[in-house]
């Protein structure tokens, strides 16, 4: 049996949405920064915020490059590369840890959100497969498959 992974509606909306709007962004405020019709310090303000937005798109076009669907079978790990489309296997019997870690974001005197758990994978060649709620929708049912296939770490 093959589980395909899903990837959750709001990290889809997010990626489609917020990548060419910081690009449209960027692109208006940089081309307004050598427009002779603003003031010094406006001209200087669009730079800044052009600059800062075009570091926001590197790092979306970054994650849009290393994202990835998983597919599990009865040994192995499948990753495969939306914009590559390289596959890369991971053998459970190649999986020497698992870590997970507790994501919350709070303010000081409040929490914003009850947090989620992400889950690492630690590979014994020093690879690590991160899976989070965030980025998957059907992320229990990965997390429950692989448990069921990594019964040699407990």
């Amino acid at each position: 049996m093959t589980l395909e992974s899903k990837f959750s509606s709001l990290y889809k909306a997010r990626l489609a949405i917020l990548t060419p709007l910081c690009l449209i962004i960027s692109l208006v405020c940089i081309f307004n920064y050598f427009n002779d019709y603003f003031k010094l310090e406006e001209r200087r303000f669009m730079l800044v915020v052009g600059i800062l937005t075009t570091l926001v798109v590197i790092v979306l076009i970054i994650d849009l490059l290393d994202l990835h669907s998983v597919s599990l079978d009865e040994e192995k790990i499948t990753l495969k590369f939306l914009i590559s489309r390289k596959r890369v296997h991971l053998f459970y019997k190649d999986i020497v840890s698992i870590e997970s870690t507790h994501q919350k974001y709070s303010r000081k005197s409040y929490h914003l959100t009850k947090g989620y758990f992400i889950r690492e994978y630690h590979m014994d060649d020093g690879r690590i497969l991160i899976l989070s709620p965030d980025t998957y929708e059907n992320y229990e049912d990965l997390i429950y498959t692989i448990n069921q296939h990594t019964t040699h770490l407990k």
